[in-house]
């Protein structure tokens, strides 16, 4: 029979592991599963190689055997046997204590089992209501247990006992000994409190169900969500209305107008000449312009700058002047047409009319009152003959009283006005044809491209970074200057050791109460009399009758509280009646209660942070002093009350986030943020948020702390900004967004190299070759020739086999199939039939020619290629296979033999062929005669019970092998295993092609005992079943 190829088995082999891996038990799924080691049996198939002898013919000069000389060889028996082993396997089951059910849960296993109840976990029962003990069968009435049901239970809150033990079980929401305590709602609920409680953000459990009570601005199942927005209160159950965009305070409901709109729900948007939120704010814009109510921005119509304060400049109108006049003419610097710098109308220049100006009073060649004047203009060169005056105004190029001449050299445009300079590259910050304009404020970079995000301050025109005004710091300047410092960058303040800091925008000392500023700037002078407080800013009340201040009362310097003399008495010493008396001879009662009134009027006088007709009232939140006249609005917001201060001194309470000091008049000192400035800044580079401590990075970095430098193609605040494509390995420069060009290299994208003359970083340095007529090298300033040429003058062309500068590189082209290589780039040239860097590669098959560049046909023999030099097929032709022969010297493959030895072995080879043709159409004869005896296969079991195994003499390859292999101990060599490889895939070593081996299929219905059939076309046996029967 004929053999199959092995390939057949595959899909059966792959289909028998999906099968057995698909079917395998995965366990128990849920809870309480537990994964274990264990011995599983798994079934493995091994390969056995062992050596055997083969009795074949072959063809032999013998005569007498009819040319077919019987031999003996040796080759490789292989036998597939399947052996059972142990392996350990981590298997999922039931953790201790939990059986599995037909559903592959695991269940709690109680032992023993519990009677009326449920178990719940290992051992442990829940038993159904009037019942208990460990297996839940004991049970008394309501409130009784014991022996007998004699003992009382004594639970309360409606809680039962366990009747053997008197054990209360709690009823839902209660806990305790005797359930008399209600669960925490912060902690707990449920059954005897055992449940625990999840509510997030201040939220509580109902101690029945455990459903969350979320406080306000909260809801959600856990109290996890802060309310959506348009919703407050306790768990978000109420409706905003506020308009506009505005939002609502998510725990009072409070409208938060967004800028450009005010009112109770922000429904008023903001007149004209106001911006911001609740539009408190008041625009700055000029000349009768408005602002952006969101954001306060000048509207600029007929105006441009920042506050519209100048003037749209000729033939531009609109908004920002941002619109070009579309009037004839206007461009001209010799026009005098205009445009209304609001409108855009245009104002023409007389003989002129429409309105774009385009309709002229005059033909083209004439002008004059009544037009009758001609114009003595070359039209062909003439923009226009104006039609009042007369006057020839050229087309650019051209000049003269007629435009009849031509601009001299090196001169060009309108009026021959311009030089020829080349067009100008402008540096960063600069812009126009000349490159002199500055850019305009708020734009900077390569074409004054970019806008600044400069918030308090200008902005560098060059690289964009913020120039801040005094007072402000940060990439963007968006803080004030940390507390100790002032001015422009912030610098430390000089206040003498009575300071409490400064004024951020001017450096005025701020001083602590009791002293005022020297005229040095220094808190050095105490208060003076009857002046207290920061400052020494209040005055004091203190006073006595017929004397001065300094002799009388003394006043407490950060409060202004009066220390009288012992002659008077009151809260401003201005009495000398006994306490609760005033008046004539003091006989008159004050109705002040503790406070003094005045002697005269019995007016209370009340301390600071008192007021009304009894001295009854506190100061209202954000008020303090005498009468609480003063106000401390820096103060922490306290709810709706607004901020809050001691009513005696104003000292603030608490601080809004980022402030600190007396009056949280301070921004937090440099490096700190957060509540009273305790937080620490943890910024790599930049500066820190005083409220929240966010990072503000600088230009060219970005990360939570500043720790990251820009990616690759971006730059500038937050890498936002694309960089432009640096060409010749130039690098953008994430700070500034330029390109940072490699040596030899210029541009603001890197696309030129240096001038002749000059090399280096940024072209600066000059070249100093000794010979002029050498250049020196861009990038490392070595003077040489220009490639291709050497000598003291650069004028002798390289040798051959040389190139590049000075000629001083040698070619790499392997000669015979190489003429030579270009001596400026040294690339090779290659001969026809030959291509690669150094013309090393032969042309790919079915390509021929000078750069392999042009197809062959079709060869019409089998044996025959086409030659890569001349595309030529037949072997006879005289110069066929030249290239090939080349190829084949330049690996040293063939230089032994010439050409005529060449051609006397092709000749004698032919000859043998001839004989041998001969031997073995007679042997073809002999064998028909004589059938070759061949042996028998036999199938039989081997002593291993779980493998099979075949025994057959001819299972060897014919000429693979000539060795004895027994000494190898079964182990195949390298050739053995490469041929059986190649046999697998339906092919060996030897070139054979079919496949010697059986498939599977074929091997399932095999007999235990065959026969080679004398017609087959395979020397092997069938190979056993791979599976046990």
């Amino acid at each position: 029979m004929r053999w199959k190829s092995l390939n057949s088995a595959i899909p059966f082999l792959l289909f028998s592991l999906i099968y057995r891996v698909t079917s395998e038990d995965t366990g128990p799924i849920g809870e309480h599963v537990c994964t274990v080691p264990k011995l599983v049996d798994s079934y493995e198939i091994q390969k056995v190689v062992r050596p055997t002898t083969l009795v074949d013919y072959e063809t032999c000069a013998d005569i007498t055997q009819g040319f077919s000389c019987k031999t003996v060889k040796t080759g490789n028996k292989v036998t597939y046997e399947r052996r059972l082993k142990k392996i350990e396997k981590y298997v999922r089951e039931c953790c201790e204590g939990y059986y599995e059910t037909k559903d592959r849960i695991c269940k709690p296993d109680c032992n023993p089992a519990c009677k009326k109840g449920r178990c719940v976990e290992p051992n442990v029962c829940e038993c159904d209501a009037g019942y208990g003990g460990k297996t839940c069968a004991s049970t008394c009435s309501f409130g009784k247990w014991g022996p007998s049901c004699r003992n009382e239970c004594g639970c309360e809150n409606g809680a039962s006992c366990d009747p053997e033990s008197g054990v209360c079980a709690c009823t839902v929401g209660w806990k305790g000994e005797k359930c008399g305590e209600v669960c925490d709602p912060e902690k707990e609920w449920g059954v005897g409190c055992k449940e625990k409680c999840i509510c997030q953000n201040g939220g509580k459990c109902d101690a029945t169900t455990g459903e969350c009570k979320c406080p306000k601005g909260y809801g959600g199942k856990y109290c996890l969500q802060q309310c959506s927005e348009g919703m407050f209160g306790e768990d978000c159950q109420f409706s905003c209305n506020c308009q506009n965009g505005a939002t609502c305070d998510r725990e009072n409901g409070k409208c938060l107008c967004a800028p450009g709109f005010k009112g109770p729900v922000c429904e008023e948007a903001c007149p004209d000449g106001t911006f911001g939120p609740n539009c408190e704010k008041k625009c700055s814009c000029l000349n009768n312009n408005n602002c952006d109510a969101k954001t306060g921005k000048c509207i600029c119509i007929g105006w441009k700058g920042t506050q519209c304060e100048t003037g749209c400049p000729r033939g531009f109108f609109g908004r920002d002047c941002s619109e070009k006049c579309q009037c004839a003419g206007i461009d001209r610097p010799d026009s005098k047409a205009a445009c209304d710098a609001i409108t855009g109308t245009c104002l023409c220049e007389k003989g002129f009319a429409g309105a774009d100006c385009q309709f002229r009073a005059c033909p083209e060649d004439m002008w004059g009152q009544k037009c009758d004047q001609q114009c003595t203009c070359l039209m062909d060169n003439t923009e226009t003959c104006t039609p009042d005056t007369g006057d020839c105004r050229c087309k650019a190029g051209w000049t003269g009283d007629s435009c009849e001449k031509r601009c001299d050299k090196m001169r060009w445009g309108v009026d021959c006005g311009r030089n020829y300079k080349g067009a100008c590259v402008c540096l960063p910050g600069y812009y126009g044809t000349d490159c002199k304009k500055r850019c305009p404020p708020g734009k900077f970079g390569l074409d004054c491209a970019f806008d600044c995000q400069c918030k308090h301050g200008q902005c560098n025109p060059v690289n964009g970074k913020c120039i801040c005004e005094e007072g402000f710091q940060g990439p963007e300047c968006e803080f004030g200057c940390p507390a100790g410092t002032s001015g422009a960058g912030c610098k430390a303040c000089e206040c003498g050791g009575n300071g409490r800091g400064c004024s951020a925008q001017n450096g005025t000392c701020l001083c602590q109460a009791g002293f005022h500023l020297s005229d040095d700037n220094k808190c050095q002078l105490p208060c003076p009399e009857g002046w207290f407080g920061m400052d020494c800013r209040h005055k004091s009340a203190c006073k006595v009758p017929g004397k001065p201040t300094k002799r009388g009362a003394t006043v407490a310097a950060d409060s202004g509280v009066c220390t009288c003399t012992a002659d008077f008495k009151g809260e401003d010493c201005s009495t000398q009646c006994p306490q609760g008396l005033f008046g004539q001879a003091c006989k008159r009662e004050c109705d002040c209660g503790d406070y003094f009134c005045n002697q005269e009027t019995g007016q209370c006088s009340c301390p600071p942070g008192k007021r009304g007709r009894r001295c009854e009232e506190a100061c209202p939140s954000g008020h303090f002093g005498l009468d609480c006249d003063f106000e401390c609005p820096n103060c922490a917001q306290n709810g709706e009350e607004g901020p809050t201060c001691d009513g005696r001194n104003g000292k603030c309470k608490s601080c809004p986030l980022g402030k600190y000091g007396h009056f949280c008049e301070e921004n937090c000192p440099a490096g700190t943020y957060g509540k009273d400035c305790v937080e620490k800044c943890s910024c790599d580079a930049g500066e820190c948020d005083p409220a929240t401590g966010k990072c503000h990075c600088p230009p060219g970095r970005v990360g939570e702390s500043c720790e990251k430098k820009c990616d690759a193609g971006t730059w500038g605040v937050g890498c936002s900004s694309t960089c432009p494509r640096c060409a010749n390995g130039g690098v953008c420069d994430g700070e500034t967004g330029l390109c940072l060009c490699r040596p030899g290299w210029q541009g603001r994208t890197c696309e030129r190299q240096c001038q002749p003359g000059f090399w280096g970083l940024g072209c600066e340095k000059s070249c100093s070759c000794a010979s002029e007529f050498k250049q020196c090298h861009p990038e490392t300033g070595e003077c040489a020739c220009p490639s291709g040429t050497q000598g003291d003058q650069c004028s002798q062309p390289c040798e051959p086999g040389f190139f590049g500068p000075d000629c001083i590189q040698h070619c790499k082209c392997q000669g015979i199939s190489t003429a030579t290589c270009n001596r400026f780039t040294g690339s090779c040239q290659c001969h026809p039939g030959f291509e690669g860097e150094f013309c090393h590669n032969l042309c790919p098959e079915g390509r021929f020619g000078l750069k392999c560049a042009k197809e062959c046909g079709k060869c019409p023999g089998e044996e025959e290629r086409c030659d890569a030099a001349i595309g030529c097929c037949h072997p006879d032709d005289i110069q066929c296979g030249k290239a090939m022969e080349a190829y084949l010297k330049m690996g040293n493959v063939g230089r032994g033999p010439s050409f005529w030895l060449w051609l006397m072995a092709i000749i004698a080879i032919i000859i043998g062929v001839v004989f041998f043709c001969g031997l073995f159409h007679y042997r073809r004869k002999y064998k028909k005669e004589k059938v070759p005896e061949l042996p028998n296969v036999v199938y039989y079991n081997t002593e291993d019970k779980d493998a099979n195994e075949f025994n057959n003499p001819l299972y060897s390859n014919t000429g693979a092998f000539d060795r004895d292999l027994s000494q190898h101990n079964h182990v195949m060599t390298e050739v053995e295993e490469k041929d059986e490889i190649e046999q697998l895939k339906g092919r060996n070593i030897r070139g054979k092609k079919g496949n010697d081996y059986a498939t599977l299929d074929d091997m399932r219905n095999s007999p235990s005992t065959s026969v080679g059939s004398p017609g087959s076309s395979s020397q092997y046996a069938v190979i056993p079943d791979l599976e046990s029967p």
